[in-house]
């Protein structure tokens, strides 16, 4: 075992996030609405009643921005990083908000 792997190090600390992990089933769909629902509607307004006004698409675009903000501090919330993989700091339970996501699994080496 080398001094990277068996200590606390640059990568243990910045890419894993121990608070905030309770949030994230309120948070997440809230981004996935802001991004892609409210958007739409007005879109779907805008298209429907003929009427373009430009405070509809700059709200459009506002709720694209932070909706996209909020999915993006889940990623790093959630914790699913690379280096977190090599370096073992699996969440104890699993994300099951999103697909594919990590557990803590043995490894075994058969010679089959």
């Amino acid at each position: 075992m080398d001094i990277g792997t068996t200590t606390d190090n640059y990568c243990t600390e910045e890419f894993y996030y121990r608070r905030g992990k309770e949030l994230l089933p309120s948070i997440l769909p809230l981004a996935y609405i802001l991004t892609f629902i409210v958007p739409l509607f007005f879109v779907l307004y805008m298209w429907i009643t003929g009427r373009v006004d430009y405070n509809f698409i700059k709200f459009t675009f506002l709720f694209i921005v932070v909706g996209s903000a909020l999915e993006r501090w889940c990623f790093f919330m959630e914790g699913n990083h690379v280096q977190n993989l090599f370096y073992g700091l699996y969440p104890e339970e699993g994300y099951t908000l999103r697909k594919g996501y990590m557990e803590r699994k043995k490894t075994r080496i058969s010679y089959r």
